[in-house]
C-alpha cells in the first residue's frame, strides 16, 4: 500500500506486533497508519484492538457527558449544532442548577460511570456562571 509518503509494505497486524514487542514505530510507520485508506479501516482497527486487548483487556472506562447549557451559544461556529447559525433541532436550555447536576451525577454513578464531564454551550461565562458551576461541582463531590 502506498500512502504517498514512503512506500512501505506493512500490515496493521505487523505494526501491532512491533508495538507489543516494545519497539517504537518509525515516523514513516506512524504516518502510514494515520493515512490508512478508509476502505480498509477494519484491518487497522483489528491491529489497534490487539494492542488494546493486551494492555487493557475488554475493560472500558465509562465517562458520563452532561451538557449543562444547551443551544444558546452566541458563537457562529459552522461545525457546531449549538451555535447561533445552526438550524439543528437541539434542545435549548439555560445553565442547569446544582440539583439537576446532582441528579445527573447520581444517574452517572448508577450507570457505573467513573467520571462526570460537564460541557456548556456559551461564550465567555460570567462570574455568576462560573460560581454556579463551581457550587454544583462542590455539591457533587460532597455526595
Amino acid at each position: 500500500m502506498n500512502t504517498g509518503l514512503v512506500d512501505i509494505r506493512v500490515s496493521p497486524m505487523d505494526l501491532a506486533e512491533k508495538a507489543l514487542q516494545g519497539e517504537e514505530l518509525t515516523r514513516e510507520e506512524a504516518l502510514f497508519a494515520l493515512n490508512w485508506p478508509d476502505d480498509d479501516v477494519l484491518s487497522l482497527l483489528q491491529g489497534a484492538f490487539k494492542v488494546r486487548q493486551e494492555y487493557f483487556g475488554k475493560r472500558v472506562k465509562l465517562n458520563f457527558l452532561l451538557n449543562i447549557q444547551s443551544g444558546i451559544c452566541a458563537e457562529d461556529c459552522g461545525y457546531c449544532s449549538q451555535s447561533r447559525v445552526s438550524d439543528a433541532p437541539v434542545d435549548k436550555y439555560r445553565l442547569m442548577g446544582a440539583d439537576a447536576v446532582i441528579a445527573a451525577a447520581e444517574k452517572a454513578v448508577a450507570n457505573k460511570a467513573t467520571r462526570l464531564c460537564m460541557v456548556a454551550a456559551m461564550r465567555g461565562p460570567t462570574d455568576k456562571d462560573v460560581g454556579a458551576v463551581a457550587d454544583a461541582v462542590r455539591q457533587v463531590r460532597s455526595k
